[in-house]
């Protein structure tokens, strides 16, 4: 079943500077992966991974690093 209920908006905030990981649906998103109600076993699905991350690598690999070990897989449509 498709969970619609966490749809990120290109909009919503710059991956540029990791923005996005602070506030918005993002944060919703990391927040749902530490506390409920996203489960492990979950799939984060991204057009790229530029949408999730283009911080400098240390920054984006922890974030990349974060969702894993919540058990959530990142899938990328590219």
């Amino acid at each position: 079943v498709l969970d619609s209920t966490f749809v990120i908006p290109t909009a919503c905030g710059s991956a540029f500077h990791g923005a996005n990981a602070v506030t918005g649906a993002l944060k919703a998103f990391l927040d749902g992966c530490e506390k409920g109600p996203i489960r492990r076993g979950s799939y984060l699905i991204i057009e790229n991974l530029d949408r999730l991350s283009r911080d400098k690598t240390p920054d984006a690999v922890r974030l990349f690093l974060c969702i894993l070990q919540h058990g959530i897989t990142i899938v990328t449509l590219e």
